[in-house]
């Protein structure tokens, strides 16, 4: 499985997907990291993000937050999305694979 979760500029979990400067995505095999790779936001163009992270072969983006076409477009493509994640992007991976980690389900009317 890999998930990529968005990062701000001081590395923590970004408060939105499309502005974010990276992602980190992580393999993750059973409930153990078998690998990262960041990746560079190439800029915020609607509808194109998605696009470009489903690319990677991700099956889940956890977030701060993101729009409602984003979430509906991973969504079209089978790829879970999580919003209202707070902290370094370890701890929120961390509660995820406890499954602790719910989605606040709240999204951007933009």
């Amino acid at each position: 499985m890999k998930i990529a979760i968005t990062l701000d500029e001081n590395g923590m979990v970004s408060g939105h997907f499309g502005h974010c400067p990276k992602y980190v995505i992580y393999d993750v095999q059973g409930d153990k990291v078998a690998g990262k790779e960041f990746i560079d936001n190439p800029g915020h163009e609607q509808c194109t993000l998605p696009e470009f992270l489903s690319g990677f072969g991700i099956s889940l983006v956890i977030t701060g937050s993101m729009g409602v076409r984003a979430n509906q477009i991973f969504t079209d493509r089978g790829i879970k999305t999580i919003t209202g994640a707070t902290g370094t992007p370890e701890q929120v991976l961390e509660k995820y694979l406890k499954g602790e980690l719910t989605s606040s389900d709240q999204y951007c009317q933009h």
